[in-house]
């Protein structure tokens, strides 16, 4: 504000200071969001403490500017202000997100790679366990027919009884194992690995973040889910001891190792990625330069000292 009187009314300073705010709010979230991994309750709220401390000196150093009294102590307090609001301008540059926004966005092609990864790492376990459960449906309904006619102990003779049918078995056990239930589960998750694949190939910014989360939610279901399909399996093993009795000996599911201690990268990338962007002090400095020019331009009292004044002309009145 150029004069007193335009106090209280919208200026024009007063938009393009709203605008800086509203560039510091964003940037400053997609920072803390690549930081934190899509945490968006908290990269919201560390946005919004952020911009809302500028603000604050922002406000305080307007209000110290356009003081009518005590002006000696009101300079101080608005040459302290913009002390600190410079010091918060530093401290930004490395510690609110932006530049780390900047740093990641340079250097999405290797940081993409590692989304790809841990989605081939998915891939890997449903392939695993489709393996896994075909050979031991396999073996043990060679171990069913093997053990036809032979010396059986009371254990198998007893499971035997309700399963004396190596092809039928198998067939029960693979609609348990890899039947609809399974493979509507893989087409479900093929699905959404396919969108997470497309949103990080075409590096939608706002989507990153989640997708990143995202892709650790969808390792950690597919290990759980497909433990509990093979936990409801029934796969033993069927071999003979030293007098050749054929007995179960345990389940071909203790040999199964879930991928349950995936190592995801993509979402470590986000937030580990180090580095230092011109662009992003460029932006810093565009930011605060918007945001201070309300700053620059606003009222200061005429009042100088007890009994001068300084006239609209710019001279003294004594």
């Amino acid at each position: 504000m150029s004069s007193q009187k335009k106090q209280g009314k919208i200026t024009i300073a007063n938009l393009v200071a709203v605008v800086g705010f509203v560039l510091l709010l964003l940037f400053t979230y997609f920072g803390q969001s690549y930081l934190s991994g899509g945490e968006i309750g908290m990269d919201i709220t560390i946005s919004l403490i952020i911009t809302g401390v500028f603000a604050f000196l922002l406000w305080m150093m307007i209000k110290a500017k356009g003081a009518e009294n005590s002006l000696g102590a009101w300079k101080i307090v608005e040459f302290t202000t913009l002390g600190i609001y410079v010091v918060c301008i530093v401290l930004s540059v490395f510690f609110s997100g932006i530049t780390h926004f900047f740093v990641v966005n340079s250097q999405k092609d290797d940081i993409k790679q590692c989304a790809f990864n841990d989605l081939a790492q998915i891939d890997s376990a449903f392939a695993s366990y489709e393996n896994f459960a075909e050979q031991s449906i396999s073996k043990t309904a060679e171990g069913i027919r093997v053990a036809e006619g032979r010396e059986q102990d009371d254990a198998l003779r007893h499971w035997l009884e309700n399963h004396n049918d190596a092809d039928n078995y198998s067939q029960i056990q693979h609609n348990k194992l890899v039947g609809r239930t399974y493979q509507t589960f893989k087409s479900d998750c093929e699905a959404k690995s396919s969108e997470i694949k497309n949103a990080v190939k075409n590096w939608s910014v706002l989507r990153i973040p989640s997708r990143a989360r995202m892709i650790e939610e969808l390792g950690t279901s597919v290990a759980e889910e497909l433990q509990k399909m093979l936990d409801g399996a029934d796969l033993p093993k069927i071999d003979h001891n030293e007098a050749y009795t054929y007995t179960m000996k345990g389940s071909w599911k203790d040999n199964y190792t879930p991928k349950t201690e995936m190592t995801y990268t993509f979402r470590q990338a986000l937030s580990d990625t180090k580095g230092f962007s011109i662009i992003a002090l460029l932006i810093v400095l565009l930011i605060h330069t918007l945001i201070l020019f309300n700053y620059v331009v606003a009222y200061r009292t005429s009042t100088v000292k007890i009994g001068r004044e300084i006239n609209e002309d710019g001279g003294r009145v004594l």
